[in-house]
């Protein structure tokens, strides 16, 4: 230790000047508000801003020169033989040099950063990212960059057969961060992220420490003995390293449904016995899983290539038995295709080779057995399982954009949004499978921007709701959803439900303030109005039974921690039976889907996700109307 001060303390007095460059720096910083331009900004702005970088500036830059000579030239020029002739190992040599040159440059930054601490420049500090940026930027960066520049300069100047090796390296480890790296990047695990790059870079530099240590202490005077010691310590150094962090990085993102603990589902399948989840593992930082869970055994799924939690959309056959979704990709790049065969005794996945951008409307047929992909003003179906094209239909301008339903195995709807200044419509048409003829059958005017659009489960009728100036009510019209054909206004206000069977159910607030549950029937016929007895926080979230709505309300308006109570409420016969308390929704209780105009077909059919809850655990649960139990399906903290 005392012979690596000493090397330390003769090389900080061989470089003393830095300092006065520094405090030349300093100076400058400190004058800039008054620097012509400048007076018309803030004083302390101006010189945080210039202190923090010229300290970015000088740092890094001198990082890289003084790493680049502080062993390169003299090895090259056959200087350091001054530090061999006394009683020095290797590594007190290197070790006092590095420390010295280091500790100069984070000396240089603190002396340039001086003008800003009097002027508010701590504030950097304030949070959580200036922090580490600061910590980063002013003292991790430096040394990564000096020791780069150091085993760089040997390397090229030793110009050994070892360089070949060098190169490879470089290369593999590259690729193992950039694999390392790329599933907490498509998931958006920020934490994981930076906790596996931070890894990336520790090792980084306790390799390249090693290297340039071992390298300088076996190689001595000679630079190309040198550069085979710095070599093979740095890449045998780094393969450890690398390895245990890709391990790491693996046991982050191996996990499932057995061990969530957290859960959230974004989708249901029409017959209620698979449902998509998101979840999440005690120690795993933030790193989610998305799978496909069974809600009647064990059986589990995950979706490859989907990683990100909130990406895309899971697309079921309303049999139920195939799902459909997108792979990963970053921006807006096309993504491929998955699917799964859920009816099986053993499910599994499958990536196909059809490609489609983030905008292009799926469909599945109700067997599962077709998909019909609207993309770019073309609509074509596939045979899902040879991924056979059956047929593509050029679709004319106002069909373009929009969202596509089979009603059957070889008919195709298609509901296509078109503007036309300020009127905006909604045009149906089908499409034969077999013949490719396409027919339009109707079409709605009237629309906004901000108009959306409910299907029934048979398709036959839709609901618009449109709020045409802030602080109107909304519009509801019901029309044919075949031809467009106008039927009814819904002069109820609330948010419209359809019902299973086809009605619509609404929640409204009376002038008084009372809680009302609405039955609207879509063809002839007077609602039904139900007065609930109480006056506060209710919700409708969908039917658990057919003609069964849930209604949830908060146990306690004063503390949201105690969840929801839970009832069933018959539309018939206006019954209630309760569900459950302490419960909250586990997910938006609908399927839906965008149209490429922003049109969005919402159906709320699916009979079976209105059974599904979270409970107090963060557990999935799902209620079984004939015992009434909330039998577990997933996640749930211990």
């Amino acid at each position: 230790m005392n012979a690596t001060m000493a090397v330390m303390a003769r090389e900080m007095m061989a470089r003393r000047e830095l300092l006065l460059l520094a405090v030349a720096a300093a100076v400058i910083v400190s004058l800039m508000p008054f620097m012509p331009g400048l007076e018309s900004y803030d004083a302390e702005d101006v010189r945080t801003v210039g202190s923090n970088t010229l300290a970015v500036v000088l740092g890094w830059g001198l990082a890289l020169l003084l790493g680049a000579t502080v062993f390169g030239g003299d090895l090259s020029e056959g200087r350091l033989g001054f530090f061999f002739a006394r009683p020095l190992s290797g590594f007190a040599v290197w070790w006092g040099r590095i420390l010295a040159v280091l500790t100069l440059i984070w000396v240089v930054e603190l002396i340039v950063l001086l003008p800003s601490f009097y002027g508010g420049g701590m504030s950097i500090f304030a949070s959580r990212e200036g922090s580490l940026f600061a910590v980063f930027g002013d003292l991790v960066m430096p040394l990564l960059l000096l020791l780069l520049a150091h085993a760089v300069s040997i390397m090229v100047r030793a110009r050994t057969a070892w360089l070949f090796l060098d190169l490879a390296g470089f290369v593999v480890f590259t690729l193992f961060a950039w694999f390392s790296l790329l599933p907490f990047l498509t998931m958006f695990a920020q934490t994981a992220l930076w906790v596996i790059a931070g890894a990336l870079i520790a090792a980084l530099l306790f390799a390249l420490s090693v290297g340039g240590a071992f390298g300088v202490a076996v190689g001595r005077v000679d630079l190309r003995r040198t550069h085979g010691a710095l070599s093979l310590a740095l890449w045998a150094t780094l393969a450890v390293c690398v390895a245990g962090v890709t391990v790491y990085a693996g046991w982050l993102r191996d996990f499932g449904p057995p061990d969530f603990h957290d859960v959230e589902v974004l989708t249901v399948a029409p017959d209620g016995r698979w449902v998509e989840t998101i979840g999440w593992a005690p120690r795993r930082l933030d790193v989610s899983r998305r799978c496909l869970v069974s809600t009647t055994d064990n059986r589990w799924l995950l979706l490859p290539g989907h990683s990100w939690a909130y990406s895309g959309e899971v697309v079921y056959s309303r049999g139920g038995s195939t799902a459909l979704w997108r792979g990963d990709g970053l921006g807006d790049k096309p993504r491929t295709l998955w699917w799964a065969d859920l009816s099986r005794p053993d499910p599994y996945t499958r990536q196909t080779n059809l490609v489609v951008p983030q905008d292009a409307a799926l469909a599945l047929s109700d067997d599962g057995s077709r998909l019909a992909i609207l993309e770019q003003g073309t609509l074509s179906v596939h045979e899902l399982a040879d991924e056979q094209l059956v047929t593509a239909v050029r679709l004319p301008g106002h069909l373009e954009r929009g969202t596509v339903f089979f009603t059957s195995r070889n008919t195709v709807r298609l509901f296509a949004r078109n503007e036309n200044g300020a009127d905006q419509s909604l045009r149906m048409a089908e499409v034969d499978v077999e013949t490719s003829k396409v027919v339009t059958t109707g079409e709605i005017h009237g629309l906004s921007d901000e108009s959306w659009v409910a299907v029934d489960a048979s398709l036959e009728y839709l609901v618009t709701w449109t709020r045409l100036r802030i602080g109107d009510l909304p519009v509801k019209k019901v029309y044919d959803a075949v031809h467009g054909a106008f039927v009814k206004d819904v002069t109820v206000a609330g948010f419209p439900r359809f019902l299973q069977d086809g009605r619509l159910v609404m929640l409204a607030v009376s002038e008084d303030g009372n809680n009302r549950l609405v039955v609207e029937p879509v063809a002839d016929g007077d609602h039904i109005v139900y007065e609930l007895d109480e006056t506060m926080g209710f919700e409708l979230s969908g039917e658990a039974i057919p003609g069964g709505v849930v209604l949830s309300q908060l146990v306690d308006p004063s503390d949201n921690a105690q969840g929801l109570r839970v009832d069933l409420f018959d539309v018939d016969s206006g019954e209630v039976r309760n569900i459950g308390s302490n419960l909250r929704r586990g997910f938006p209780w609908y399927q839906w889907k965008w149209g490429k105009a922003g049109v969005i077909f919402w159906y709320g059919n699916q009979t079976e996700a209105g059974r599904f809850f979270m409970d107090q655990s963060g557990a999935l649960v799902r209620w079984d109307p004939e015992t009434g139990e909330l039998i577990h399906v997933v996640g749930g903290r211990e």
